[in-house]
Formats: C-alpha cells, sequence, structure tokens
C-alpha cells in the first residue's frame, strides 16, 4: 500500500499540472473584450479598403487626395487649413476632404480669372475693364466654394438639430431595458441621415476602444451645436455621478423640443419683415402698372396733344 502512494501522488500531480496548463493555454487562446473589440474594428477597416480598391473611381480619388494633400501642407497656410477642417467637419467631410477642397478653390479662381480675361479680350473690350471685372469674378470663383461649404455645414446641423429631441426619445425608451452600447446601436439601426453617421461614427469610436465620454466629445466637436454638447454632458455626468441616464436625458428631449418651438416663432414673425422686400420690388410695381394702364392714353394726350396713339 505504501508503495501505491507514491504513483498514486505522482498521478493526481501530473493531471493537475496538465489542467493548469490546458487552463492558462485555454484562456490565452480566448481574446478578452479589449482584443474583441480591436479585432472588429481591424475587420471593419480591412472590409472598408478592400471595398474601395475595387471600385475604380475611388482609388483614383484617394490618390487624388494624398496628392493634394501634399501640395496643400506645401503650399497653403496652416491657419487656412484649420479654418476649412473645422467647417468640413460641421458639413460631415474628413480630413482627406480638406486638402483636395483647397486645391480645387485656387484651381477654380485661376480658372475664372483667365477664362474672362480672354474673352473680354477676344471681345475687344478695354484691357483696364477687363482686368477689373475678371478680377471681381476671380474673387466670386474663390469665395463660392466656402460659401458652399458653409451653406452645406448649416443644413446638415439644422438637420441634426432637427432629429435630436426623437433619437433621444428612441435613447431612453431602449435603456429603460437594455444597457447603453446596445442602445445606442439600437437607435443607429432605427435613425437615418446626419445623425446616424455621427452616432455610427461614436459607436466605431467606441469599439476601438475609445472611452465613452471621449468618443461623446468627439462628437460634440464634429457636429459643433449646442444641443449635441448638452446631451453628451448630460450623458457623461450620469455615468460619473451614477444618477439615471434615462431621466437627464428626458429633461434635455424636453428642452430642444421648447427651444424647437420658440425657434420656429421666431422665424414666423420674421417672415412678415422677410416678405417686404419682394413684395415692393416684384409686385407693387405691375400691380400700379396695371392699374393705371387704362388711363395712360389719356395722360399722354393731355400732356402732348399732337401723339399718336
Amino acid at each position: 500500500m505504501l508503495d501505491i502512494l507514491p504513483l498514486f501522488a505522482s498521478i493526481s500531480a501530473s493531471l493537475s499540472i496538465m489542467f493548469i496548463v490546458m487552463g492558462i493555454s485555454q484562456r490565452m487562446r480566448k481574446p478578452n473584450s479589449i482584443q474583441k473589440r480591436l479585432a472588429f474594428a481591424t475587420q471593419q477597416i480591412n472590409e472598408m479598403h478592400t471595398r474601395r480598391n475595387k471600385n475604380p473611381l475611388k482609388k483614383t480619388i484617394k490618390s487624388f487626395n494624398s496628392f493634394t494633400s501634399g501640395l496643400s501642407n506645401t503650399f497653403i497656410p496652416l491657419r487656412m487649413q484649420r479654418n476649412i477642417m473645422e467647417i468640413a467637419r460641421f458639413a460631415g467631410k474628413d480630413d482627406t476632404f480638406v486638402s483636395s477642397f483647397i486645391l480645387i478653390r485656387f484651381l477654380l479662381t485661376g480658372s475664372g480669372v483667365l477664362l474672362f480675361l480672354l474673352l473680354f479680350i477676344l471681345s475687344g473690350a478695354p484691357v483696364s475693364n477687363s482686368f477689373i471685372i475678371s478680377a471681381l469674378m476671380g474673387f466670386f470663383m474663390y469665395m463660392f466654394p466656402v460659401m458652399w461649404l458653409k451653406n452645406a455645414a448649416k443644413r446638415r446641423q439644422i438637420a441634426i438639430r432637427k432629429d435630436l429631441p426623437d433619437t433621444i426619445d428612441l435613447l431612453i425608451l431602449c435603456l429603460e431595458s437594455i444597457p447603453f452600447d446596445q442602445s445606442l446601436q439600437r437607435v443607429i439601426d432605427k435613425s437615418s441621415g446626419a445623425i446616424k453617421e455621427e452616432l455610427l461614427h461614436t459607436r466605431s469610436d467606441m469599439n476601438i476602444n475609445i472611452s465613452r465620454s471621449d468618443a461623446l466629445k468627439a462628437m460634440a466637436d464634429r457636429v459643433g451645436i449646442d444641443e449635441i454638447r448638452m446631451m453628451t454632458s448630460a450623458i457623461i455626468q450620469a455615468e460619473k455621478y451614477g444618477t439615471p441616464l434615462a431621466n437627464a436625458l428626458q429633461i434635455q428631449a424636453d428642452d430642444m423640443r421648447t427651444k424647437r418651438r420658440q425657434r420656429a416663432e421666431t422665424m414666423a414673425r420674421q417672415a412678415t419683415v422677410k416678405m417686404m422686400f419682394p413684395t415692393v420690388a416684384f409686385i407693387f410695381p405691375p400691380l400700379l402698372l396695371i392699374m393705371a394702364a387704362p388711363i395712360l392714353p389719356k395722360i399722354i394726350l393731355l400732356v402732348n396733344p399732337g401723339a399718336h396713339i
């Protein structure tokens, strides 16, 4: 019996070591949550690059963006790039758009000046007038892309501001039964437009191990409206102090609806003033002409009796 005990002890020790090694190896093979997120984000990025490479047009655009980015960084002032980058971010454009936009802006300006100058010279107009008008057209061609980009950013901000209260209501309903991350994904699936793009971007940031507060702050910086900043601040504060998130978001949604109604009332009051100029310029003159048409012949004969009408 005593001879069997050492054998039994050695077998038990061998089995214990074997099970420990198997558990450690299994644990090492099993990815943790961070590795899962990184793998998921890497897979999405690879799929996106694969889809882009399959499209020749997108591949050409990517090459053009790389070329224009080098030119912009070399010749364009950094301050101008930052200003355009901020407006482009509000319009939902990425950083690669900025370099192409700046280069196209200067190309439009130069081509516009040369084209109008050539047309005026060929038409025989005076050289001084040709230079002045060409310079004015060049200034217009230089400012038009920026005006277009600002208008696109403004329209996108208006669309987000309009859809935000309903989006928050949907998020509140989801938070009553599921966690925040799953609620955010459910809202993304049910949303559309610019608000969906921003939430999807935020969700992608969170998937690559960026903290929730940093991802929300980045979204507020990209959109650039006070409503988004208030919503993200409410979420961050609720997460920090452990207060109910649904209650904080409900207060934000009610406040946004109140402000939206106030903006609509303000626009309704301003409509009368804005309609005054087109009314005076385009409606009153034809109306006066129609009313005075029957007596115009008599007035002409009274002033000039020898006139033939």
